[in-house]
């Protein structure tokens, strides 16, 4: 099964691209009213880069673990890999 190379780990790099994604989302303010943060601009951009490397990044780890455990050969490798980096691109996510 899948997932095994790197102990399923890679499925905590989405949960860290929801959790940047809603700190980019979520109002400068917490449920009561209060100020918490407030982030500039160029911080908020710099956050968008990072989500985009590490949907990247995922894209990788999965590739890589179907490869190492067997599920793609080489050839099948950089094909999917270019598929799935293309796909990424195609929706303007990296």
């Amino acid at each position: 099964m899948s997932g095994r190379q790197f102990e399923y780990k890679q499925f905590l790099v989405g949960d860290i691209i929801d959790s940047l994604e809603e700190l980019i989302n979520k109002k400068n303010e917490d449920e009561y009213g209060y100020e918490w943060a407030c982030f500039s601009d160029e911080t908020i951009e710099e956050c968008k880069t990072a989500i985009k490397l590490l949907e990247e990044a995922r894209v990788y780890l999965c590739r890589i673990d179907w490869l190492v455990k067997g599920y793609d050969d080489e050839a099948n490798f950089l094909k999917r890999l270019a598929y799935d980096l293309q796909n990424l691109r195609k929706h303007d996510i990296i």
